[in-house]
C-alpha cells in the first residue's frame, strides 16, 4: 500500500517546480556536458560487501527519518481551516445564536426564497447574536445543525462568514457573505467567530499518549481521506490545538489464532476543541479505512 502525505503549502511548491523544471528549447543551444563522475576508489573483496550493506541501511534510516518528520504539522494553524472545522455544541445548539433572515436580491421570476442556496457578495438581511455588536465590518459565522451525538452533543457545521454593512434603527441588520464553506441559506444561524491561536509552536512527538476514538465524520464518506474533517472524543484525552492523532486498527487474531499487530490508518491534526469534542483534520494517511468508532492516541503534543 502506498502511503501518501499532501502539506497544505505543496499545491505551490508543485507549481514553482514545474516552472523551474519546464524544457527550454533553442536552436542554438549545445547539449548539455554529461557531469562528470567521481572516480570510485576500488574495494577489497573483504570490505566491498559490508559497505555497500551498510550505506543502504543509512539510506533506509534517513528515509525512515524524514518520513516522521514529514508527518509534524506546521507550527501553526490556519484561520480558514480552523473557522470551517465542524464542531460539537451542548445538546440544542449555540444558546444565543443570530440568523440569517432574509436576501436583498430582488429576483424576476416568483422563487421560494429559503430553498435558493445564498451566493458569495450577496446582500442578506441578518439578526446578529443577543448581546453582540451590529458595528459595520463586524463578522459573524453562519453554522447548520448536522447530527445529534447522543451523549456527547450537537454537531455544528459552519457554511460561511457574513460580514455587517449597516445596522439602523428597527430594520434588520444588512450584511454581505464574504465567504462560502458549503452551501448557505436563509435560516442558518449565525455565531462569533472563533479564537485562532496564532505562532504555536511545533508539536512534540511522545509515546503513551492518551486514547480517542472518532466519534463523527463530515459528510459521511464511506473512504474518507486527506483534509477531510473528523470529530474525537475528549472525555479522556484533553486536546490542545495542534496535537497530533494516529488512528489505527488494533491488534486482532488471525485465523490461525496469532496475533497480528496493530496497523497505522492515518494521522489527524486538531484544529478547535470544545468541551463536548476535538474537530481535527487529516493530515496523512496509509489506508482509507477511518470510520465512526476506529481507534486514535495522541502522538505528538502541544507544550
Amino acid at each position: 500500500m502506498t502511503k501518501t502525505t499532501i502539506f497544505r503549502s505543496s499545491r505551490v511548491a508543485i507549481a514553482m517546480v514545474g516552472a523551474v523544471v519546464a524544457p527550454t528549447f533553442a536552436f542554438s543551444q549545445a547539449a548539455p556536458r554529461p557531469a562528470a563522475r567521481r572516480p570510485i576508489a576500488p574495494a577489497s573483496a573483504s570490505t566491498s560487501g559490508p559497505t555497500v550493506f551498510t550505506r543502504a541501511l543509512d539510506d533506509r534510516a534517513t528515509a525512515d527519518t524524514a518520513q516522521a518528520q514529514g508527518r509534524v504539522a506546521a507550527p501553526t494553524l490556519r484561520p480558514g481551516e480552523v473557522v470551517a472545522a465542524p464542531y460539537v455544541e451542548g445538546e440544542g445548539g449555540p444558546p444565543n445564536a443570530g440568523r440569517i433572515i432574509g436576501t436583498g436580491d430582488v429576483p424576476g421570476i416568483p422563487l421560494t426564497e429559503s430553498e435558493r442556496p445564498l451566493q458569495s457578495a450577496e446582500r442578506i438581511f441578518i439578526v446578529v447574536p443577543p448581546g453582540m455588536t451590529s458595528a459595520v465590518g463586524t463578522r459573524y459565522v453562519a453554522v447548520r445543525r448536522g447530527p445529534l451525538l447522543e451523549g456527547v452533543g450537537q454537531v455544528m457545521i459552519p457554511t460561511g462568514i457574513v460580514a455587517v454593512q449597516r445596522a439602523q434603527p428597527g430594520q434588520a441588520v444588512e450584511a454581505t457573505v464574504v465567504a462560502r464553506f458549503e452551501q448557505l441559506f436563509i435560516g442558518d444561524e449565525l455565531v462569533s467567530m472563533v479564537n485562532v491561536p496564532r505562532d504555536l509552536p511545533r508539536p512534540t512527538a511522545q509515546t503513551g499518549g492518551a486514547a480517542t476514538r472518532v466519534l463523527w465524520t463530515e459528510g459521511e464518506p464511506a473512504l474518507p481521506s486527506l483534509q477531510s474533517y473528523i470529530l474525537l472524543d475528549g472525555s479522556v484525552a484533553r486536546f490542545r490545538p495542534g496535537d497530533q492523532v494516529t488512528l489505527y486498527r488494533e491488534r486482532r487474531l488471525s485465523e490461525d489464532g496469532v496475533v497480528l499487530p496493530e496497523s497505522e490508518i492515518a494521522v489527524a491534526q486538531v484544529v478547535r476543541v470544545t468541551a463536548q469534542a476535538a474537530s481535527a483534520m487529516i493530515i496523512h494517511q496509509s489506508h482509507a479505512a477511518i470510520q465512526d468508532g476506529t481507534s486514535g492516541r495522541v502522538t505528538a503534543r502541544m507544550p
